[in-house]
């Protein structure tokens, strides 16, 4: 059943293209910027994103969320070499 779904996805994905759906997008021609842990689940990923919309861009509230995250990320990385 994945594989189907996943045929479907990349027949619509090409028709698309091949339709110039994709063209003029903000970012075109640029590297995609993944900023996300993908190690993290869905849940958190969302729940992170959802704070950090709620949040005014130079709020404190945002940057101590935002050093908190990035004191866990090194965190988590420095525990993982040992």
């Amino acid at each position: 059943m994945k594989l189907a779904l996943n045929w479907i996805a990349d027949q619509r994905i090409e028709a698309a293209q091949q339709r110039g759906e994709f063209r003029n997008l903000p970012g075109e021609g640029r590297p995609q910027v993944f900023d996300e842990d993908m190690s993290l689940s869905l849940e958190s990923r969302l729940m992170i994103r959802r704070v950090l919309h709620e949040c005014d861009e130079g709020s404190n509230d945002r940057r101590h969320f935002l050093q908190s995250i990035q004191a866990l990320r090194l965190r988590k990385s420095n525990h993982q070499l040992r």
